[in-house]
């Protein structure tokens, strides 16, 4: 007997669109566990937990106008993308990039266009070209890196600046939870030779994609998470100057 195809009614809000359950994937044995090539990555100092990022910064966020238009019920074309159950058996990059490319960028890309009019978000698209964007720098070596996926405003039609470098990675190869246990210590320092661990290169290759294009956020995308980070200035500890 066939296996059905993963089907969802569509949703009545861009919250509920945003926050349905995923589907369920069957992370397989990868087959391969390199992660990236160890170019000429820059590791950032330290890794910190982004703990000022909840629920109530969300409903603040322009007034509370972004939780008013998510919570709206009269959002037209919400569908669910469909995927076949064998979409979800995923060992590699090729499978992760189909289930990330049929399902979450489609319903992040359909919540986007829904306010598009109203908040002026910058989408999600396509892998970018290998130039250097406005405001970032680079060496030459560096000068032509391409992150998986990007981001741009929605009124740049010609889609020169980078807002959100993306890199996707396969889950059975890689997860934030062991890099923070394996890799750091209890300050977010790196422990002696992490940053020539190639568990840690994902961090390094998307760290240096934002360097290159002059953006704060970045992330590592994969069927089970969403690594985000922001990039700041480095906190001093007591008695030491910057």
């Amino acid at each position: 007997m066939e296996r059905p195809i993963l089907a969802k009614a569509p949703a009545k809000s861009i919250l509920e669109f945003l926050t349905t359950e995923n589907c369920q994937i069957e992370n397989q044995t990868p087959n391969s566990k390199s992660l990236t090539s160890k170019r000429t990555y820059y590791h950032p100092k330290k890794l910190k937990k982004w703990d000022e990022f909840n629920i109530k910064t969300m409903e603040e966020i322009y007034n509370g106008k972004l939780m008013e238009e998510a919570r709206k019920k009269d959002c037209n074309n919400l569908f669910f993308p469909i995927l076949d159950p064998f979409d979800c058996m995923v060992s590699d990059e090729s499978g992760t990039l189909n289930v990330l490319i049929k399902w979450t960028n489609t319903i992040v890309t359909r919540a986007l266009r829904a306010v598009e009019h109203t908040l002026h978000p910058s989408i999600w698209i396509a892998k970018r070209g290998g130039t250097k964007m406005s405001g970032g720098w680079a060496s030459k070596s560096q000068s032509r890196l391409k992150p998986d996926a990007g981001a741009v405003a929605a009124c740049d039609k010609s889609q020169s600046v980078e807002r959100l470098p993306k890199d996707y990675k396969t889950a059975s190869k890689w997860n934030s939870e062991h890099l923070r246990v394996e890799f750091l210590d209890e300050n977010g320092d790196w422990k002696e030779g992490a940053t020539k661990d190639n568990y840690t290169m994902p961090i390094a290759q998307v760290y240096t994609y934002c360097l290159t294009s002059g953006c704060r956020y970045g992330c590592i995308v994969s069927t089970s998470e969403a690594f985000i980070f922001r990039i700041k200035p480095l906190e001093t500890r007591p008695g030491e100057t910057t």
